[in-house]
């Protein structure tokens, strides 16, 4: 139980993590590619 625990807990986090990248790189593509 407590592996399986810890486990989801770091796939969660990594989940996290990688979402919050995807964001800041939409949010950067966004300030900084010039309106056409």
């Amino acid at each position: 139980m407590a592996v399986k625990g810890g486990k989801s807990f770091l796939h969660f986090y990594f989940l996290n993590k990688s979402l919050c990248s995807l964001t800041f790189t939409c949010l950067f593509f966004l300030e900084f590619i010039p309106y056409s």
